[in-house]
């Protein structure tokens, strides 16, 4: 169908024409404006399109100039009249139409094309799509087409205009509604339209149909139960319609039962089946199929509901609910099987699930159905309401209660057939958790305690057990109170051999008593009474046991012990007769076995005596020879057989008088000698009052590098064993002041300066010199002003600090102070230093020993601290100004480099994790630094060592610390100690003493094969490994023997002494260069066992040790010794040379009446008289005081006496007893420091 769409066009009036007619004929005939919007102005050719329907074109209005008179034209087209071409008779196609003005022509062609929207068209919508361009529709799709739906009275179909797809000319009809529409197919500026029928139908199959399995039948297009009928287009489906309506079934036993929309379903199993709804709509162009499906499902008759009968114990209302049957839409309860109507549902606001019966007084039974939808109706299902029986309370039989602390009690209930009874310690029990079940229970309480018990019968209902239970009973279990244990006198406690002994009980009244000869109370002594008599012997039980019982309650009390003791007449005592040394104290303590405790003794002074003392012991104070006679005693009864001791005094030993000493500062060396020695007695030395071990022997005692106060102690004793007192001596040591800190002075030209001491202590007096050799000081004080110095002077100054009463005085070491005399100008303040960045700040004036002036400079703060973290990295140069108080002006400056700190983790140490066994000895831990010279601390840690048996096992960690340009670094160490307890080696030897060249066998004899054996010499240097260590023995060593582990643990070290007798090792002599007939002692150290044989090389011999010998000859003297040990078969000789030069002079036999004199070196020594009888007197005389040591010597070398004496300056003598001596030669040597002296005295 094609539609005109006029177009109005304007008409050139007849007298323009003359006009252009009238133009030269010089002007260009062209075409002009425009034909359907075409732009021809100008030119003289142009192609137009116009539509077939486009309205007639006026050429004249489209020539430059000309009119109807001189235009003409040239065309094969019978669409050209009057000037104008009417499209609608031309055709389609191109039309050339040349249009003539004189001598000149313009071409103007016109296209006319064909527009065809295509015939009318029907489609199913649910077909979805649409093709546009088919065989009829032009032109085909060029992508110059436009397809839109038409408007026709105003419908407003335009707005499906958006279902077409331009590109495709494909449109969408499943989003537009059924119905009739005009489509518009535009080309250009022309178009043409079509018609198009949109049929269908909106076919719902209805909801899903849900039947149960014998259903009888059903109408798909009717039926609905709840589920949404079928529909056409939003309605039912009527009874007489337009539409063709058709069920089609997909499962053949489906068709087989179908009628229309009828559906027979006794014979359909169970399942689900879909069935198509097919309706047809017949339109006027096409008719469509629009088809849904139903589901049929069909359920097999319901089980019946799975239902457990209710109880509960005695009447009332019973509970029952159905299990399972899920889906089921109500739950009916009956109370025939044949019942019509079901009972009331009283499961409020639900499907009847659960069901409460009524007051029942009885097991009463009911029937349940479970529905499903409408029609699926389950069998009926018996369910019953049990009344179970239900218990009467526990009846009380007996309650026996415990006695004292607690104990277990006795508490019976009646006994009734199918009950059994639980026991509950709470009011509120829970019923499956009793603390005891049955009739009896015998619990064991502390305290008076309430139980609650509850008759319980169990019934088994459907294969399950069901308790009904009582009201609790409550009942108490009793705590009584024990009676006190009985009290129990008796007529003897304590009895000798043999006898009886009577005792009474007491504490309740009507009490019970019971006796016992055991704590058992398996040996019963007597019964029921209260008194108790019995014969005791040695050989008797001696203990006795008895209880008390409250008739009234039955407690028993604890038993009570009573004992007597019998006794066998002591052992006289075990002491025997005692000696002591002068009057005093005598402890008399008779022996006794280690097993008996603390034994009494009586002590008399004759038979007939009262004991004067009674004990274990007796320190009475014996002043004379005394006895006594001891006996023991057991109880008040059994004395024992005296025994008579006597004390004898012996000699008493006199206390020895040492000196102290006091020193200022540590000591290097002292000799401490007792002032009153006494011949015949020895001295011994130690280090503290109660120590076994002396440290020296003899009357003088050198001690060496005493830093701080000690005290030495000295103790005398004789032959007779005899012992005094053991006294302290302190060497004291007293604190040494330190230096004193004083500032350099400095003055500008001569001048007086004033020194002072910086932080002077008021307890100290500080002393100026100009010389250390002065003895006089300059001034006294803690300043000193100088007088007029013109040169750099020295000063010292020395504190002074005493003790006691000024008597003792203490010096510090001088301090050098220097006065300088200096002009203006430069002067050092220090070497140039190294800080790292993280040091503290640093006191410049440390390094320059004057007071005053200002440092200045990167980092300086304060006038006089540098602070490396204000720099930072670098060198800086820091500057010192000072100007003295005459007016002199100082600089300095030196360099300060602020370095990186080290890393204190990695720079410090090599290692920080090391292990050692617990019983090491040690670790050095100062092998482990990279830089040395810091400090460790920790646990287990003293002087740079790590001992394992201070810190304990485990790990733990020490720190090393160390300073170092300023910085303060710190890092730890793990030490890890392994647990070592492994047996030490038990060690013997093949010999108890070897000669020199002897070999030594060592063997470990507790052999362990899985550790291993290392030896080590005195050193510690290891010797050998294995089970035995062999060797050569040269000198008395000590070996060690360590068990070490796979682990390399060690054990405990064991040492044996490998004991080599040795010889002395040389010949000591008074002298080895004599005059002729003078005497020279010889000796030897001691040692066991051994013969001595002297060849002095003049025909005589000796076998004394240390001989002494007088050379009558002149010569040179080859001395040997023979020395050989008897027992071990060991020999050795020693030899020295004696020279013996002649002596004219013969001072024995030619004395005279003069006293002899020996004088040298500031100290001389006469005796007199000579010869001498029953003393000597020696007289001495010496420029300074002086120790010397008195020895007088027989001629056969035997010394007689020494004596120590202290030599004041000036002249002493000092008598000397001889009266003892035998008449004879002696010699009287006298031992000065650095010398020594002989003379020789004759006693007739």
């Amino acid at each position: 169908m094609k539609k005109i769409n006029p177009k109005i066009f304007s008409f050139s009036c007849l007298f323009c024409l003359g006009f252009f007619l009238n133009l030269s004929a010089q002007e260009r005939f062209t075409l002009k404006g425009e034909i359907n919007g075409e732009d021809i102005d100008g030119k003289t050719e142009a192609r137009v399109i116009v539509c077939d329907n486009f309205s007639a074109i006026n050429l004249l209005n489209h020539v430059s100039y000309g009119n109807e008179q001189t235009i003409s034209y040239k065309a094969e087209t019978n669409a050209l009249a009057n000037h104008f071409f009417y499209p609608s008779l031309a055709g389609h196609g191109n039309h050339l139409i040349t249009i003539i003005n004189g001598q000149q022509t313009v071409d103007l062609t016109f296209e006319i094309p064909e527009i065809s929207a295509g015939l009318f068209i029907g489609i199913c919508r649910n077909k979805k799509s649409l093709e546009l361009y088919k065989e009829e529709v032009y032109p085909k799709n060029d992508g110059k087409g436009k397809w839109s739906f038409f408007e026709e009275n105003e419908k407003g179909d335009s707005e499906y205009d958006k279902y077409i797809n331009q590109t495709t000319g494909i449109i969408d009809v499943s989003q537009i509604p059924f119905g009739f529409y005009t489509l518009k197919y535009e080309y250009g500026s022309c178009y043409d339209t079509r018609g198009i029928e949109i049929t269908g139908a909106d076919v719902f199959a209805g909801g899903d149909i849900t039947v149960c399995q014998g259903f009888r039948g059903l109408s798909l297009n009717t039926y609905n139960n709840g589920t949404e009928t079928p529909t056409i287009n939003q309605e039912p489906i009527p009874s007489e319609s337009n539409f063709k309506i058709e069920w089609i079934p997909k499962d053949k036993i489906i068709a087989e039962n179908l009628n229309d929309d009828f559906i027979s379903l006794l014979n359909i199993p169970a399942g689900t089946y879909d069935i198509d709804l097919v309706v047809t709509i017949i339109g006027e162009t096409t008719n469509c199929e629009e088809r849904d499906t139903r589901t049929l499902i069909v359920e097999s008759i319901p089980e019946q509901p799975s239902v457990q009968g209710g109880s509960r114990c005695g009447p009332g209302k019973v509970i029952l609910e159905a299990k399972g049957s899920e889906g089921a839409t109500k739950f009916n309860w009956y109370t025939g099987i044949e019942d019509k109507e079901p009972l009331p549902n009283n499961d409020e606001g639900q499907i009847g699930k659960t069901f409460t019966t009524s007051e029942l007084q009885s097991t009463t039974s009911y029937y349940i159905e479970a529905v499903y939808g409408e029609t699926c109706i389950s069998e009926r299902q018996e369910v019953k309401a049990y009344i179970l029986e239900q218990p009467v309370s526990p009846k009380l039989i007996s309650s026996v209660g415990t006695c004292g602390l607690g104990g277990k009690v006795a508490i019976s209930t009646e006994k009734v057939d199918r009950v059994k009874n639980r026991w509950f310690l709470l009011e509120n029990f829970e019923l499956d958790k009793p603390i005891h079940t049955g009739f009896d229970y015998n619990p064991e309480i502390t305290q008076t305690t309430n139980y609650y018990v509850v008759a319980v019968i169990i019934h088994k209902i459907e294969d399950k057990e069901i308790l009904c239970y009582s009201e609790p009973t409550k009942v108490t279990g009793t705590v009584y109170p024990k009676p006190s244990n009985p009290k129990v006198s008796q007529d003897k406690f304590e009895i000798c051999e043999k006898g009886t002994v009577k005792f009474t009980a007491s504490g309740l009244e009507g009490g019970i008593y019971n006796w016992y000869w055991d704590n058992n109370k398996e040996n019963i002594a007597a019964e029921g009474k209260s008194e108790f008599s019995f014969e005791f012997t040695i050989s008797s039980n001696k203990k006795l046991y008895v209880e008390v019982i409250d008739p009234e309650t039955k407690c028993v009390s604890n038993l009570t012990e009573v004992a007597v003791f019998v006794t066998q007449n002591p052992e006289t005592p075990n002491i025997e007769d005692i000696s002591i040394c002068g009057s005093g104290i005598v402890l008399l303590k008779p022996l006794v076995s280690e097993e008996e405790m603390e034994p009494v003794f009586r002590f008399y002074l004759g038979e007939d005596s009262k004991y004067i003392f009674e004990g274990s012991e007796y320190g009475p104070e014996i002043k004379e020879t005394t006895s006594f006679l001891i006996t023991r005693i057991i109880g008040e009864t059994c004395e024992s057989d005296p025994k008579k001791i006597t004390i004898t005094i012996l000699d008493e030993v006199p206390t020895p008088i040492v000196d102290g000493f006091v020193n200022c500062g540590p000591l290097g060396s002292y000799k401490l000698e007792i002032q009153n020695p006494v011949e015949g007695l020895s001295y011994l030395w130690y280090a503290n009052e109660k120590d076994s071990k002396e440290i020296g022997q003899g009357p003088s005692l050198l001690v060496e590098n005493i830093n701080d106060t000690k005290v030495f102690w000295v103790e005398a004793s004789n032959n007779n064993d005899c012992v005094g007192e053991r006294i302290p001596v302190e060497v004291t040591i007293l604190k040494k002041p330190d230096a004193p800190e004083v500032a350099d002075g400095i003055s500008c030209g001569p001048g007086k300066v004033t020194l002072s001491i910086k932080n002077p202590d008021d307890n100290l007096i500080y002393k100026w010199f100009k010389s250390l050799e002065d003895e006089t000081p300059l001034s006294t004080g803690t300043s000193y002003s100088t007088e007029e110095i013109t040169t750099n002077t020295k000063f010292y100054v020395i504190a002074y600090s005493y003790f006691g009463e000024r008597e003792i005085e203490c010096l510090s070491e001088s301090t050098e102070v220097e006065v300088q005399i200096l002009e203006s100008g430069e002067i050092g303040i220090g070497e140039d230093l190294q800080l790292c960045y993280d040091a503290p700040v640093y006191d410049l004036f440390q390094d320059l020993n004057i007071e005053g002036g200002a440092f200045s400079g990167s980092g300086v703060e304060n006038g006089n601290q540098f602070n490396p973290k204000t720099t930072g990295f670098g060198k800086y140069e820091i500057s010192f100004k000072y100007k003295s108080n005459d007016g002199c002006s100082f600089i300095g400056t030196r360099i300060i480099e602020v370095i990186y700190p080290l890393n204190a983790s990695e720079d410090l140490l090599t290692k920080t994790e090391l292990v050692i066994c617990s019983n090491e000895e040690f670790i050095e831990l100062m092998e482990l630094e990279k830089k040395p010279g810091g400090e460790w601390s920790g646990d287990g840690v003293e002087n740079g060592k790590f001992y394992p048996n201070k810190s304990g096992e485990g790990s733990g960690s020490v720190e090393y610390f160390l300073k170092e340009n300023g910085c303060e670094y710190r890092t730890k160490v793990t030490i890890r100690v392994i647990d070592v307890n492994l047996e030490s080696p038990e060690l013997s030897i093949n010999k108890p003493l070897f000669c020199e060249g002897n070999i030594v066998k060592i063997s470990v004899t507790n052999l362990n094969e899985s550790l291993r054996y290392v030896w080590f010499n005195e050193n510690s240097d290891s010797v050998g490994t294995g089970s035995s260590y062999e060797f050569t023995a040269s000198a008395t060593t000590t070996i060690t023997c360590e068990s070490k582990n796979p682990l390399d643990c060690g054990s405990d070290q064991s040492s044996i002494i490998v004991n080599v007798f040795s010889f002395p090792e040389e010949i000591v002599v008074s002298s080895n260069s004599i005059s002729q007939h003078e005497f020279i002692q010889f000796s030897l150290d001691s040692t066991g066992n051994t013969t001595y044989l002297w060849d002095f090389k003049t025909a005589e011999t000796s076998t004394q040790r240390s001989p002494g010998y007088y050379f009558h000859e002149g010569g040179e003297f080859n001395v040997v010794v023979y020395m050989e040990n008897s027992f071990l078969g060991c020999e050795d000789s020693l030899t020295t040379i004696i020279k013996v030069d002649l002596d004219q002079d013969d001072f024995v036999t030619g004395l005279e009446e003069e006293i002899p004199t020996d004088k040298s070196d500031g100290f001389s020594i006469t005796s007199y008289p000579q010869p001498f009888n029953n003393f000597i007197k020696l007289f001495f005389r010496s420029e300074k005081p002086i120790d010397a040591e008195v020895a007088i010597f027989s001629t056969d070398g035997k010394l007689i006496e020494n004596k120590k004496l202290k030599l004041l300056k000036g002249e002493q003598d000092v008598d000397w007893e001889t009266k003892k001596y035998p008449s004879g030669l002696y010699l009287i040597k006298i031992n000065l420091p650095g010398s020594q002296k002989v003379i020789k005295a004759l006693k007739q």
